[in-house]
């Protein structure tokens, strides 16, 4: 159902409402699960599942070209009065991802073993390392459809989609590195990711259904500009997953790398559980932001902005003391091997703060159409992470989770003086447009 004449303060809550008890459970089910798989198969394997997730993820963000957003903002904007549009704006968005999945996922088949091998720092896992395109490919496609439905507000259809994904995961996951090891747990993230997608394919159907879009492949060549308008989100999603997977990929040469790859993703789970809230609000305000800055609601897209990134500061504030004074309890979960990253968690659990007004901040540049300086502020981010750590001779966990709160606390004051540059922007060419209608009009 259309949720264009409710105001603004409403949408935001049913939104986050709804998203908040999809993720509770989408991201509980993560974090349980990498506990349930770092105990079952050990340390050392763990780090091998970090790194075919980590290398899974960085063939999304190349293989997404950064479709989402531009989905998502124009999703947002067409569905209200343009649903012909909009149906071939989502078909298109499904079509490119599932052949540029397919694609990934012939790639990496194509690819020798032994570039593989080496590429990833493994012996072992001939077989199941050719999984890597599959996952990417299936994860691309669930990313696709829940940012059509965020476009479509259908924030309760996304959580009940989350909430499948989730038990699938957790449940196939725990049984796969039980039963068979870590060829187990990544056999069974490939399954789990195909299932949430046909779930995904079920809500976004039935929700254009009743909103009167007809998803269509037809003329769709007309959409292929949301390539070029996606180019600087883009370069942004690629940028940072090839920073990630880099960064990864060299802690495992490390001396002990494994364990530290092991170490620094154990903490970072917990990261990514504090920041959830922060995540929702800035996906939730996305397509309002966007909705509002089309209308020019300057007023309300600033006030939006700014409530938005107070809150996610506010709410992320309490997790982050609790989860330092539990450090150690926290990483012992995972078991007695993981306890020496108390610093590491520590660490990335005081990231959380810049990094919550960074997501909000991020997302409304795109939302005002200012992708190239979302890009500019990542590409900064990324070159001050990668320039600590591969840096120095040697690196460890530690000196990643250094690297991450630094770039954050350079790149947040970056993203609030872009809006500020923005904003000022946009007032000067007003008085200016002003001062020429008063002097023609006189």
């Amino acid at each position: 159902m259309a949720r264009g004449g409710e105001s603004l303060k409403s949408r935001l809550a049913h939104g986050v409402t709804w998203s908040t008890a999809g993720s509770i459970v989408s991201q509980g089910s993560s974090l349980v699960t990498a506990i349930l798989v770092a105990r079952l198969v050990g340390v050392g394997a763990f780090g091998q599942f970090v790194l075919i997730q980590s290398t899974a993820l960085m063939l999304q963000a190349v293989g997404g070209l950064g479709l989402g957003v531009a989905t998502t903002r124009l999703v947002a904007r067409l569905r209200s009065h343009d649903a012909p549009r909009s149906g071939r704006v989502i078909g298109f968005a499904l079509l490119f991802t599932l052949v540029s999945g397919i694609v990934l996922a012939c790639l990496v088949l194509a690819t020798p073993m032994a570039i593989l091998r080496a590429t990833l720092h493994m012996d072992t896992l001939d077989g199941t390392m050719r999984l890597v395109g599959v996952i990417a490919c299936w994860g691309m496609l669930n990313r696709i459809y829940a940012d059509v439905l965020i476009g479509l507000e259908a924030f309760a259809r996304m959580a009940r989609a989350h909430f499948v994904r989730g038990v699938l995961t957790l449940s196939l996951a725990s049984f796969g590195a039980g039963i068979f090891g870590l060829p187990g747990a990544v056999v069974a993230l490939a399954v789990a990711s195909f299932t949430s997608c046909v779930v995904f394919h079920i809500m976004v159907r039935s929700e254009c259904r009743n909103r009167g879009i007809h998803i269509t492949f037809r003329g769709i060549r007309r959409e292929v500009g949301m390539l070029s308008t996606s180019l600087c989100v883009t370069g942004s999603n690629v940028t940072l997953a090839l920073v990630a997977w880099i960064l990864c990929v060299s802690l495992a040469r490390q001396a002990n790398g494994l364990a530290e790859v092991a170490v620094f993703n154990a903490a970072d789970r917990w990261r990514a559980a504090i920041l959830f809230l922060p995540g929702l609000l800035a996906q939730v305000s996305l397509p309002l932001l966007a909705h509002t800055h089309a209308h020019g609601r300057r007023r309300d897209y600033h006030l939006l902005l700014l409530g938005a990134s107070c809150t996610g500061l506010v709410v992320v504030a309490i997790p982050t003391v609790i989860l330092i004074l539990l450090a150690p309890v926290v990483m012992a979960g995972f078991g007695d091997a993981f306890v020496q990253g108390k610093p590491v968690l520590v660490l990335l659990a005081i990231a959380c703060l810049p990094i919550s007004v960074y997501m909000v901040g991020s997302y409304g540049l795109c939302a005002a159409g200012r992708a190239g300086a979302m890009l500019a502020v990542d590409i900064a981010r990324a070159s001050i992470a990668l320039s600590y750590c591969l840096l120095r001779t040697s690196f460890t966990a530690y000196d990643v989770a250094v690297a991450t709160l630094l770039s954050y606390l350079v790149a947040t004051p970056l993203i609030g003086l872009m809006h500020w540059r923005v904003g000022a922007g946009k007032a000067m060419d007003e008085r200016f447009q002003g001062a020429v209608v008063g002097a023609g009009s006189a």
